[in-house]
């Protein structure tokens, strides 16, 4: 059951790090119009593993995390889209060398990106050793993807988790006044919708 005010045991929802004031969710979920701003710009050295299930792929061209400049500079983005069927691609500074095309889930996946390859739900898909040094333009969003070309379109989708190596992991939960957000137990901040709406959670 989805709700906007759900609430759950700690104990049975307790994580390590999380202050007493908020409730530990499964998960939260966009409708198309929420995006997350990590607060943080994408390098060579992030090292991203993103918890996640497409709840509609309506939208083409929908981010479901990142950054870029274009297409094939700056660039670390995973977002769906439709090229003869429809897939997820996940790419690493630049497609045209770093691109790895996953067919399209409505299953709960996890989808790990860094300078070493690329991982669905821990098996190694493809692996690379040639990575430049690159900074993305914007920090990373969640659900969306920045940059000034983008096509603006966000997934809708639930987020389980999202971490960048030992820099930031964050969890989805409930803060002190019952709004959904994204506390970060490593830098201990609580990230918020920066789109319109808001996020429906369970």
């Amino acid at each position: 059951m989805i709700g906007r005010r759900k609430f759950f045991s700690r104990a049975a929802r307790h994580i390590e790090g999380l202050p007493d004031s908020y409730t530990a969710l499964e998960y939260i979920q966009s409708s198309g119009t929420q995006y997350i701003d990590t607060g943080r710009k994408l390098t060579q050295d992030s090292d991203i593993t993103i918890d996640f299930q497409i709840v509609d792929g309506t939208n083409i061209d929908a981010g479901i995390f990142g950054s870029r400049e274009s297409s094939t500079k700056n660039n670390l983005t995973l977002f769906q889209t439709y090229s003869g069927s429809s897939v997820l691609n996940c790419d690493f500074s630049e497609y045209l060398k770093h691109r790895v095309s996953v067919s399209k889930t409505f299953n709960r996946i996890k989808i790990q990106m860094n300078k070493n390859g690329v991982w669905v739900n821990d098996i190694l898909k493809k692996s690379w050793s040639d990575i430049a040094d690159f900074e993305t333009p914007t920090n990373g969003l969640i659900f969306d993807v920045g940059n000034n070309n983008w096509t603006g379109n966000k997934a809708v989708m639930r987020l389980y988790s999202y971490t960048d190596g030992d820099a930031q992991r964050l969890i989805p939960c409930l803060d002190a006044n019952g709004v959904p957000c994204l506390y970060d137990l490593i830098g201990k901040t609580a990230l918020y919708n920066q789109g319109a709406g808001s996020f429906t959670w369970r």
